[in-house]
C-alpha cells in the first residue's frame, strides 16, 4: 500500500487510495479476472505476427487434456 501512496505522490492517504479501489471494483461489480498463461501466449503470438499453424497449436493445448496434443497421446 505505501508504494501505491508513493506513486501519488503523497497526494492521497492509504485509506483514500484502498476508498478509490472500492469504488472501482463496485463500478466493475467485482467482475476482474486475472490475465492466465494461455491468454498471454495468444497476444504475445499475435504480436510477435506468428504462422497461423503455432498460433492453432496454442489453441489445441490449451483445450486438449493433459498429455495429448495434435494426435499424440503420453502415457
Amino acid at each position: 500500500m505505501e508504494s501505491l501512496v508513493y506513486i501519488t505522490d503523497n497526494a492521497f492517504t492509504a485509506r483514500e487510495v484502498l476508498m478509490m479501489e472500492t469504488q472501482v471494483l463496485r463500478a466493475l461489480r467485482f467482475d476482474i479476472a486475472s490475465a492466465t498463461a494461455h491468454a498471454f501466449a495468444v497476444r504475445f503470438l499475435r504480436f510477435v505476427d506468428a504462422n497461423d499453424v503455432v498460433r492453432h497449436l496454442t489453441h489445441v493445448r490449451r483445450i486438449a487434456p493433459a498429455g495429448v496434443c495434435c494426435g499424440h497421446a503420453r502415457y
